[in-house]
Parts: C-alpha cells; structure tokens; sequence
C-alpha cells in the first residue's frame, strides 16, 4: 500500500501517469536479507504536450523514502531502451511482484519484449557488468562486499544460461545454480546465497576458491567469445516499439482531456 500511494502521488504531483511498476533487484533476484532496501521501476508516460516540444526534458524519475528506492523511465526511453535489447527493462517487465500496471500498455509491452529478445545483446550486457565489477571490487581484493561479489556471480550465470539455453535467464538466483559446471562451485555459491540472506556484509573470497577459479576463467574466456561485441543496433520490431509509443500517449491525453490543451 505504502509503494502505490507513493506512485500516485508521483502522478498527482507532477501529471503524469505510471504505465507499469514493479520490484527489482535483490528481492527479486532471491538474495535480500532483512536490511535490503524495496527496487521500485517504473514506466511512466507525460502529458501529450511534453513530447510536442523541441525540449526533450527529463526522462528519469528517481527518489527515496526510507528502504524504498524508486526509479523510473518515460515511456519515450524505456521503448527505447527495451528496442536495443537492455536487459534491465527485459528484467523489469518479467518481475513478479507489480505494484501497478496499465493493462492495454502491460500487456502489449512484455509481448515486445518477448518477441524482441535477442541473445547476444544480453549475453554481451552480463558478461560487461561481471567484468567490470570483478575488475574493479574484486580481482584485487580478498575481504569484499558480499553483494558486489554475488552480483558478478549472478551476471556470470546469466551468461552460462543463455549460451547453454539460449533463453533469458530466471530472474530467482537460486534457479541459475545449475548453470554452474561442478558440484564445488556450485556449493560455495549456496553458501555465499544463504550468507547473504543471514546479513552478512562482507567475505573473505579465498574462503571460496572453487568459485573464484570459475569467474576467473568465465572472464577470461568472454574476451574471444564470438558474440562478446556490443549489440545494440535496433532491429525489424522498431515500427511496433514507435507504434505503441505514439498509441499510449494519445490515449493517455485523450483520457484525461488533454489532447487539444497543448498551450498550459
């Protein structure tokens, strides 16, 4: 009740209107513990005049209250976005938790995205992010954030998945564990996941050397990997990703009377 009254008053304080909100993050992903903060995302469309204007203005709502943090994408670079194959917003519109949702707009959304879906985009998406904060947080390292740590697990995975499946992965870390290739890695990951949902901050990585062995060699084998080159060119979809756009728009003005009131 508190994440909807909040979106409303998004909608009510600033006029425009939430298309599609739902949970993100470590909730979803199956590794929160009592601590983690509530991922709000969001979809929202502004009024009809805001897209006539040679001012492209903000597309990002973000705030936070408490342990909930929202963030949101107009309609206009989300489309945009989940056109390119991003996989965040692939990720958003697969949540199971929804705090709101336009129906005619959910619906004709996730439809796009399944259809759009491409491997290589998100192969090439988990693999970068599993480098980059591998590189950065934990190469070097050996007491780490035990988040940081598990969400270079998890993008690894995510990569094993898709090659092995050519499927976008589960969003529930838990069911990506039989992407791992031994029984060793795979039972420190677990102990990494239940000492997460214990509250554990941080972790000694060498405590986990199987598990290390694996990113490692994960890492080093995407640099030659056939698909490890950036994908983001968009494809034959563009059309319907503009059609639902300019339809969403419209009919969100016509409804609340504003589609002639472009001058306020």
């Amino acid at each position: 009740m508190q994440i909807t009254n909040a979106l409303r008053e998004f909608e009510s304080t600033t006029g425009y209107v939430v298309l599609f909100a739902c949970e993100a993050g470590s909730r979803v992903w199956g590794i929160a513990d009592k601590g983690s903060d509530y991922d709000i995302r969001f979809v929202y469309a502004r009024p009809l005049r805001a897209y006539l204007s040679i001012v492209t203005g903000q597309d990002t709502a973000t705030w936070t209250t408490g342990n909930f943090d929202f963030c949101g994408w107009d309609i206009r670079k989300a489309l945009s976005l989940l056109a390119r194959n991003n996989p965040s917003i692939h990720e958003w519109l697969r949540s199971p938790t929804i705090y709101l949702k336009d129906n005619q707009f959910a619906e004709a959304i996730q439809a796009l995205a399944h259809h759009c879906w491409r491997p290589k985009a998100s192969l090439y998406h988990y693999a970068h992010m599993a480098t980059k904060h591998w590189d950065r947080y934990i190469r070097s390292a050996q007491i780490v954030r035990l988040k940081k740590y598990l969400y270079v697990v998890r993008a690894a995975l995510c990569v094993r998945w898709i090659e092995d499946t050519s499927a976008f992965p589960p969003l529930d870390t838990n069911d990506l564990t039989t992407a791992l290739p031994a029984i060793a890695p795979r039972f420190e990951f677990e102990s990494l996941l239940a000492l997460k949902k214990e509250g554990a901050a941080e972790v000694d990585v060498f405590n986990f050397p199987a598990l290390r062995f694996f990113i490692e060699k994960e890492v080093a084998r995407w640099k030659t990997a056939q698909w490890n080159r950036a994908a983001t060119e968009y494809d034959d979809t563009t059309f319907a990703f503009s059609q639902l756009f300019y339809e969403t728009v419209i009919r969100n003005s016509l409804k609340d009377g504003l589609y002639y009131d472009l001058t306020d």
